[in-house]
């Protein structure tokens, strides 16, 4: 079974690249949803650290939710299409 997880080899053409727009998008996300609160020299370093740290879980739960939501529709077809084999 092929592990869905694996380490980056950056000596690897092509893994950095990988990396470098995974990054990007994960900024894109985060930009999207800033704080004025962020660009002020106000803050300090753990507060964006948090911002940042809050973000990322905020993203990576509705990305659960919509997996579950994928899964629990491709098990419904497959239940509703078990059914009508059974009759």
């Amino acid at each position: 079974m092929k592990a869905c997880f694996v380490p980056l080899n950056l000596d690897v053409p092509g893994e950095a690249e990988d990396l470098l727009r995974a990054t990007n998008a994960l900024e894109q996300i985060l930009v999207g949803s800033i704080d004025p609160k962020l660009g002020s020299t106000d803050t300090t370093n753990e507060f964006h650290a948090a911002f940042i740290a809050k973000g990322v879980a905020e993203y990576s739960r509705n990305a659960i939710a919509d997996v579950r939501e994928v899964r629990y529709g491709l098990e419904l077809q497959l239940a509703e299409a078990s059914a009508k084999s059974s009759i």
